[in-house]
């Protein structure tokens, strides 16, 4: 079996810690589901995919409680321009450890458009200072994607590259570790939209491995621009050194999905509605006839792609944005191959997404910007990640919200605060106050993963060897320590090995 299971809870049923639902009853099964979507429990509630064992033959669903993942009430920066920008990056820009953010913004008449950089002005106290905003770089016309890595070469991704869509070039701004940028111009070719930082074209040792640029172009061209810059010049060099044909394209990542070392040209073909993988070879080409092609659903209109290890196995796995029929899918990388689509809905008209652990338990969460259904607000929603097990089955909650009624249309994140949790930052549409960012922070308590601790007093002692005693032959969540769906010697076993202190 290889699928996704969606869970809708209605709003006239709270199921509690404890409950068993049999979603099936078969014969025999084989496999387990690849992904659980679960929509409508309260957030504080999770749910447990479980394959009972022995004579229970099935599958199941377990409620027990968790953390919920909370952001509190935003904080708003007015933007002085009142031309909405085109993008957004993350990144420590001044050297002081507080995330800053850099963005496009365009030229309403035609000229050069401009990267406006917010510096993080850190904390006093409790208080966070907010930003000052720097003077617009000028870069070229209609910039579009705007990506981060080390391009001088210093051995710190600090650096920015843009893509100039009406002048055939990008900007890469080389930083001097202090918030000071100069500006480099490279051709592309005709159309630059979207942006891949990585080591495509690789060094032979001992040369420095170098962050090269694949810029996918709207003449059904990707440009591949050779780094060959150094630290002890300073200067920097990127050559246009090959272009590869690809189709219409919405988004373009760098992965290596095949495990060969070699970074793979990772594309979001919008017009077919597919992702594309073109395999790299390490020299900045891609062999012919080499594409993989991974169908998304039928209308779904691709508009965002990323990669994340959802099922913690150690392999990447492909995310997208689909605002066409109001989902997400979900592909599963192994070691050769992105998998099947799995496909869920969430609100109406998603348009951007991020993912980060932000309840530190260990796995990836998502954030995405889409339109509630219920109150027709554009907001933040998060779906929380509870994968018990690596390689298992990815079990998604839909949890609590952020940034309602202002209308965040994109969205990064960083630890804005210092406090060690990830905050949500947003492009935000203001009305007549004009475009903004809204810094949302987590105020998430800090999941301590410790599953062998039953009792829950912080030490794994006595009192929950018997809490396995008490449970034993069910599928009690909390004494179920493995996960596997019955509460026996392996739990017990676990506990044993565990013994002393949580960490």
């Amino acid at each position: 079996m290889s699928c996704l299971i969606g869970l809708r809870w209605g709003p006239l049923f709270t199921p509690t810690e404890g409950d068993v639902f049999d979603i099936m009853g078969v014969s025999s099964s084989t496999g387990s589901p690849s992904i659980v979507y679960s929509d409508g429990l309260p957030s504080h509630l999770a749910v447990r995919w479980v394959n009972p064992s022995g004579l229970r033959v099935g599958e199941e669903v377990v409620v027990e409680t968790t953390g919920a993942i909370m952001f509190g009430n935003g904080s708003s920066h007015d933007l002085s321009s009142s031309t909405a920008p085109t993008d957004m990056v993350v990144g420590e820009f001044n050297g002081d450890s507080y995330p800053d953010i850099a963005m496009t913004v365009q030229d309403n008449s035609g000229g050069n458009g401009s990267v406006v950089i917010l510096i993080n002005n850190g904390m006093s106290g409790d208080n966070w200072l907010g930003f000052t905003e720097s003077a617009p770089i000028s870069v070229g016309i209609s910039p579009m994607d705007i990506e981060i890595g080390d391009l001088n070469v210093d051995g710190t991704a600090n650096d920015l590259v843009i893509a100039n869509n009406g002048s055939n070039t990008v900007s890469i701004l080389s930083n001097d570790n202090s918030g000071i940028f100069t500006k480099t111009d490279v051709s592309t070719d005709i159309g630059p939209m979207y942006i891949a930082v990585g080591d495509y074209v690789e060094e032979a040792e001992p040369a420095p491995q170098r962050d090269d640029i694949f810029v996918v172009c709207s003449s059904f061209l990707g440009s591949i621009l050779t780094n060959s810059s150094t630290f002890r010049t300073r200067a920097i060099v990127f050559s246009h050194t090959s272009s590869i044909s690809i189709p219409l394209t919405s988004d373009v990542e760098p992965s290596d999905v095949n495990h060969d070392k070699d970074l793979d040209f990772i594309i979001l073909d919008s017009a077919s509605e597919e992702i594309r993988v073109l395999h790299g070879t390490g020299a900045g080409t891609t062999p012919a006839m080499v594409v993989t092609g991974n169908p998304l659903p039928s209308s779904s209109n691709p508009v965002e792609l990323h990669f994340a290890d959802f099922d913690l196995d150690g392999n990447s796995d492909a995310i997208t944005v689909n605002e066409g029929n109001d989902t997400l899918s979900i592909l599963l990388g192994s070691n050769t191959e992105l998998g099947n689509a799995s496909t869920f809905p969430v609100g109406t008209s998603p348009t951007s997404l991020v993912t980060y652990d932000f309840d530190n338990d260990g796995d990836v969460d998502i954030v995405v910007s889409a339109i509630n259904k219920s109150t027709i607000i554009r907001e933040l929603t998060l779906i929380r990640n509870d994968t018990p097990s690596p390689g298992g089955t990815v079990v998604l909650s839909a949890g609590d919200a952020a940034g309602t009624g202002d209308t965040p249309v994109s969205v990064e994140h960083g630890d804005f605060d210092g406090d060690g949790l990830e905050d949500l930052a947003s492009l935000i549409d203001q009305g007549a106050n004009g475009p903004g960012v809204g810094i949302y922070f987590n105020v998430t308590a800090v999941v301590v993963n410790c599953p062998e601790d039953i009792d829950g007093d912080g030490s794994i002692a006595v009192g929950d060897l018997l809490a396995i005693i008490s449970a034993w032959g069910t599928s009690n969540p909390s004494a179920d320590v493995n996960n596997d769906g019955v509460v026996d010697v392996s739990d017990l076993l676990a506990v044993v090995a565990s013994w002393g202190p949580c960490p």
